[in-house]
């Protein structure tokens, strides 16, 4: 896929969020992996509002030096450019971001092999 959703290879039907993951990937250099997930407890949990707080130390990989940033541009799908680097200003440099409402968003930064 290119970064503004043309199929490149494979499979031409794409999802209707890949902004979230290729404007993070365009802003975050280092970052060569992203996932996305629509889990019902996230989902709940980011509405509230409140910091989700790190209860063992498995949780220090998300939890490094950024904290955990909430996206609140949206509650929607992000299905524009627009909206994905709006993600990615929020992700900053932390390993993942809250969507309210929508799930949440981790991000993994491996060396790139090109």
């Amino acid at each position: 896929m290119s970064w503004d959703g043309q199929p490149l290879a494979g499979d031409p039907h794409l999802h209707l969020e890949f902004p979230i993951h290729t404007e993070v990937m365009r802003a975050r250099t280092e970052v060569n992996v992203t996932v996305h997930t629509h889990s019902a407890a996230v989902n709940a949990f980011s509405a509230l509002g409140v910091p989700l707080r790190p209860l063992s130390h498995d949780a220090r990989v998300v939890f490094t030096e950024h904290g955990l940033p909430r996206h609140t541009a949206t509650a929607n799908l992000v299905r524009t450019a627009e909206l994905g680097r709006a993600l990615a200003a929020d992700l900053g440099a932390a390993r993942a971001c809250l969507m309210p409402q929508h799930g949440w968003w981790p991000s993994v930064s491996m060396p790139r092999t090109r």
